[in-house]
């Protein structure tokens, strides 16, 4: 096996912005096809904006959303200008994970169920979850291992 790079990240919200995250992924994380991008929020929709737009080996989300939450400083973020290529995202990567918390004041769970649907990505939904504040969060590495297994199943 390559070497593999998990790349995590969490733009801050009130300067999250398409225009500075997305160059500095590629240029200064040097995201590339052995990249697994790890986002939370803001972090999360930059991950599959990324994946949009170059391969990764995967992209594992937590809280994710794909329209602007009616919020003004989303909607300024640029991430929200153009209409989404889910399936270029599906092309760019080999697997896709979302982390959705029932309890999420800031994200509603419907929204982050359809962010997966469209990612066509496994949905790993937490009854009790919120907005993923905690600072551990074991279940994410254990995700990642099993997709890298199954990805490793189908070559």
């Amino acid at each position: 096996m390559c070497c593999l790079h998990l790349l995590t990240f969490c733009s801050q919200f009130l300067f999250s912005r398409q225009s500075i995250w997305l160059p500095f992924v590629r240029d200064e994380l040097a995201a590339d096809e052995h990249s697994i991008l790890i986002g939370h929020s803001s972090g999360a929709v930059a991950c599959a904006r990324y994946a949009e737009k170059y391969k990764v080996k995967g992209i594992c989300v937590c809280a994710g959303y794909d329209d602007d939450l009616g919020d003004a400083t989303e909607r300024a973020s640029g991430y929200f200008d153009t209409p989404w290529d889910y399936r270029k995202i599906q092309e760019n990567t080999q697997f896709r994970v979302c982390f959705a918390g029932a309890r999420d004041h800031l994200v509603p769970i419907d929204v982050q169920r359809r962010f997966a649907k469209n990612l066509d990505a496994k949905c790993v939904e937490f009854p009790e979850g919120g907005h993923f504040f905690t600072p551990t969060f074991e279940e994410l590495m254990r995700e990642i291992e099993k997709a890298l297994d199954e990805t490793e199943d189908e070559t």
